[in-house]
């Protein structure tokens, strides 16, 4: 049976996407600052609302939605680390989500690879993104490389199921889309400010943050 205010607050999350981007191609600051915490707040209600049993997908995009207020001011680096714990946090929840997709225990040496990849990109990486951001490299080092173990798990997800692998293929998709936008906030915050930047950004992160929770919800929306 079609869930009809579901698709309501998808339908209303897509206008308010629309509407932001503009106000983000425009450079209007103030109704772009307004506009953009409803994005993730109507996604999460559809998520909510498609699947009130997996709480760790709606309480992961409202982490999001949480975040994004903060992203509003990142040049004050106390937001900008309140919102990458937020961040983290839901890419967490989503991870753990994702997880359970799987048709198989992942064994724990898996976490161990994971936990060491992130722990070399936190030293390897630092000479380059100590430069940028300072000690604050060290955080990103850690969140950037934690999206690229948890677009190898979408990856996994798409492998374990052959006969329906879209929930792990947008997982991925997701993910790649995170890291584009993410690796733009650092270069925009740090490097060098291109014009639009808020437009380059949100578009990746909004479809970004869809296709991750719609590739976690299918498997119950399908049921």
């Amino acid at each position: 049976m079609m869930n009809i205010p579901a698709l309501v607050f998808v339908i209303l999350f897509g206008v308010t996407s629309l509407v932001h981007l503009f106000f983000c191609y425009k450079e209007s600051e103030k109704l772009r600052k307004i506009s953009k915490c409803f994005c993730l707040l109507f996604l999460s209600i559809a998520a909510i609302l498609f699947a009130p049993d997996k709480p760790l997908i709606y309480v992961g995009a409202l982490c999001g939605m949480v975040g994004d207020y903060f992203m509003i001011n990142k040049q004050k680096l106390s937001f900008l680390i309140t919102a990458m714990i937020l961040f983290f946090a839901g890419h967490v929840l989503y991870c753990i989500q994702g997880v359970q997709l799987l048709s198989y225990q992942l064994p724990y040496y898996a976490y161990i690879i994971a936990g060491g990849f992130i722990l070399i990109c936190l030293f390897a990486l630092y000479p380059i993104t100590g430069k940028m951001a300072g000690k604050a490299g060290f955080g990103g080092n850690v969140y950037l490389s934690f999206l690229i173990v948890a677009l190898s798990l979408g990856i996994m997800i798409a492998v374990d199921r052959p006969s329906n692998p879209l929930p792990g293929i947008l997982f991925a998709v997701g993910y790649l889309l995170f890291f584009i936008s993410d690796s733009m906030i650092a270069i925009t915050t740090y490097v060098k400010d291109v014009k639009r930047r808020d437009f380059y950004i949100m578009i990746t992160y909004l479809l970004a943050q869809f296709f991750i929770i719609f590739g976690l919800l299918i498997p119950f929306i399908t049921k």
